[in-house]
């Protein structure tokens, strides 16, 4: 059976880093991501090693020198999982503290991902038709929980909180969605310029 393995954006929710900082460790440090899926959509993955790797480089990118953290990612690669420390010249890391870190948040990754379901094709809110990626977009447009539980009022705050983790995990590709509602959009649209065309009232 293959070992797990987690594209770059669930590897940035993963450790709580920006997508970018990920990449850019992974594409400096010794990793070598495997590609995963067809050829022409393949995708950068990393496993469960690289994972600690990366959230120990978050440490100590600032304590230790290109040079050593190349050195670290072999030392740790070599550690068999039952030990609980690695040493880098006189440096000695708590490897098992990186260890948990990175098991209690894949655990929350798990726990994002039971919360969304798969339907035609998209990932929506468990037990709705909602699109998750549309939520994230109103998130992102700067609408409060608030407002996008007036829009969604069959939601709740801990749903729209998955919906967004799960957009995080698993950016949509392609043409996003609006991050406004249409909803919103017409309250705030300028509707002067109807006025002729519309029937009078009474």
């Amino acid at each position: 059976m293959p070992d797990p393995q987690w594209t770059l954006p669930e590897a940035a929710f993963v450790l709580d880093q920006p997508l970018d900082a990920i990449k850019r460790d992974v594409n400096r440090r010794p990793l070598k991501p495997e590609a995963s899926g067809p050829a022409k959509r393949a995708v950068r993955c990393v496993g469960l090693t690289d994972l600690v790797y990366l959230d120990m480089v978050a440490t100590y990118r600032h304590t230790l020198t290109p040079s050593a953290l190349d050195d670290l990612y072999v030392a740790v690669i070599k550690e068999s999982p039952q030990s609980a420390s690695v040493s880098v010249g006189p440096l000695i890391v708590q490897l098992k503290r990186h260890r948990t870190n990175v098991a209690q948040r894949l655990k929350a990754l798990e726990a994002v991902d039971r919360a969304i379901e798969i339907k035609h094709g998209a990932p929506v809110v468990r037990g709705t038709d909602i699109e998750v990626h549309r939520l994230a977009a109103l998130s992102a447009g700067g609408a409060t929980d608030e407002e996008i539980l007036e829009d969604y009022p069959s939601l709740s705050l801990a749903k729209i909180k998955a919906a967004t983790a799960y957009a995080r995990a698993h950016p949509k590709s392609g043409r996003p969605y609006p991050a406004t509602s249409a909803k919103r959009a017409m309250q705030g649209a300028d509707l002067g310029g109807l006025e002729p065309f519309m029937r009078p009232r009474g």
